[in-house]
């Protein structure tokens, strides 16, 4: 794993629901069945991704930004924990190489997360919906700009995003990591379509260990 890639990946620690140190599992299945780039940084790249009836992606998830063509492999998760108010919609994309896309949109609870909606997105550590990714071993991450998004009760999903981003700096290894705005943002703008999955964990009675799945998980009702 590269550096870079390492970084993201601890900074995407803090949205990571219901691990409770367990490794998490397989998500299940859900109940049921643009302009072109701005900034000097991505200015003339491959920057329109799509990804359908990719393996692995048996949904056919389709995810495309703007201006790259490069196949992008993607996937919807509704992740839900037994005891906590916070229910998160992650959609997340990659490439056969090192770039991916990560968008965490947090809601009070599961009848606030189905729906449609049309939220502001903002810094990683200052708020509740953001972007993080990784595009020709570039990092970015959000400092505004908005998403629109529809989660149905029937398992589907769909929306648009136009994001304003701030480009990443890595600090020395022991460093923490800073998400600080640039002063002239970078324009990424995108659509995706496709089926969410759940990602539910359960409590063991008695304490605080978390489980997949579960009879919390089983009894969840999904309705708009």
């Amino acid at each position: 794993m590269s550096r870079l890639v390492a970084v993201i990946v601890v900074a995407l620690g803090s949205v990571s629901v219901g691990c409770g140190g367990e490794d998490p599992a397989p998500p299940e299945t859900p109940p049921g069945e643009g302009s072109d780039m701005e900034g000097s940084d991505m200015e003339g790249s491959d920057m329109e991704g799509t990804a359908t009836d990719e393996p692995g992606d048996p949904e056919g998830f389709e995810f495309a930004i703007t201006g790259r063509s490069a196949p992008m492999t993607a996937n919807a998760e509704l992740k839900v924990v037994e005891g906590e108010v916070p229910v998160h919609v992650a959609i997340m994309s990659h490439t056969s190489g090192s770039d991916f896309m990560m968008i965490d949109l947090t809601f009070d609870g599961l009848d606030e997360a189905l729906g449609s909606h049309n939220v502001q997105l903002s810094l990683p550590d200052d708020g509740t919906h953001f972007a993080n990714l990784s595009l020709d071993d570039t990092w970015y991450y959000s400092q505004g700009g908005e998403i629109a998004v529809s989660v149905s009760a029937n398992g589907s999903i769909e929306g648009s995003f136009d994001i304003d981003l701030a480009r990443g700096t890595l600090g020395g290894p022991d460093e923490p990591v800073v998400f600080a705005p640039s002063d002239v943002a970078t324009e990424l703008k995108g659509t995706f379509s496709g089926s969410w999955q759940l990602n539910c964990h359960s409590r063991l009675m008695g304490h605080m260990a978390l489980i997949v799945g579960g009879d919390y998980c089983d009894d969840l009702v999904f309705s708009e």
